[in-house]
């Protein structure tokens, strides 16, 4: 925190400009500053685990003591993330994955997977599988209008595809992947559990990782996971597969809330569990 000072100054510009009545409750700040990196596989280790929560925990107590800032109510975006580095070897990059991991991605093999990146005439079969893997855990996704544009937004300006799995035919698996120079973001990943356990989503994100280094990008950032020492955070169950593709763990400052209204933000707070 080098920028305290200015960080104070901006704080209270914001507090003159918004703060105009009492149902101005509070604000809420996203900060991706990475305060800690290690490689997903360091995790393992207890130690590492505690470092990480120690650091965290000591700037959080920072931004609470100089800006007034308290942990977000409501996270506006992922707390920490993880990005495996694809210009490394092939080799390299299979020996970074976790054990178990390989296991299903060499499954996904054996079962005969298809690698493919989807056209326009099958993209509905997506959708569906996206739909039908969301609305399982109680989440919302945009409609298929919407889905379309998108889909046409990323073709028509070739700035990211559909990739997906098939078995004998059949769509098991599937993500929708945007690029930024030479990094590929994975967005949003869908999964047919009904397929069985046959390593699909294992073995499409090894077959990305090959296809996006021939293409020449460098790095696949798997967009969000959960803080590693968090293991009832919302994104715990996915934090594990990601970490298990040969990352690294990138740590955030994370989601705090400037609060202008004490008593009215402690109703809303109450209001929101």
């Amino acid at each position: 925190m080098e920028n305290i000072e200015e960080f104070k100054k901006n704080i209270n510009i914001i507090k003159r400009d918004f703060y105009k009545s009492w149902g101005d409750i509070y604000i809420q700040f996203g900060f991706n500053n990475s305060i800690f990196d290690i490689a997903s596989v360091e995790l393992k280790k207890e130690e590492n685990i505690e470092n990480i929560k120690k650091i965290y925990e000591n700037k959080k107590s920072l931004l609470n003591k100089e800006l007034g800032l308290i942990s977000s109510i409501r996270e506006n975006m992922p707390p920490a993330n993880v990005i495996v580095n694809i210009s490394k070897s092939e080799d390299e990059i299979w020996s970074n994955i976790s054990k178990n991991t390989k296991n299903q991605i060499k499954k996904g093999k054996s079962k005969g997977l298809e690698f493919v990146i989807l056209s326009k005439d099958n993209i509905n079969e997506f959708y569906d599988l996206w739909y039908k893997t969301l609305f399982g855990k109680g989440l919302s996704i945009p409609g298929r209008k919407e889905y379309f544009q998108l889909y046409d937004y990323l073709k028509e300006n070739k700035v990211g595809d559909i990739f997906a799995v098939k078995l004998d035919g059949k769509l098991v698996a599937g993500s929708i992947c945007i690029y930024s120079g030479d990094i590929l973001y994975y967005v949003y990943g869908a999964s047919d559990r009904d397929a069985g356990n046959i390593g699909q989503h294992q073995y499409l994100k090894y077959q990305l990782f090959i296809w996006a280094k021939e293409k020449g990008f460098k790095k696949i950032d798997l967009l969000g996971v959960a803080p590693a020492w968090n293991k009832s955070h919302s994104l715990a169950g996915v934090s594990d597969f990601k970490n298990s593709l040969g990352g690294d763990y990138i740590q955030y400052l994370g989601n705090y809330d400037l609060v202008f209204s004490d008593k009215v933000y402690k109703i809303y707070n109450t209001l929101k569990k």
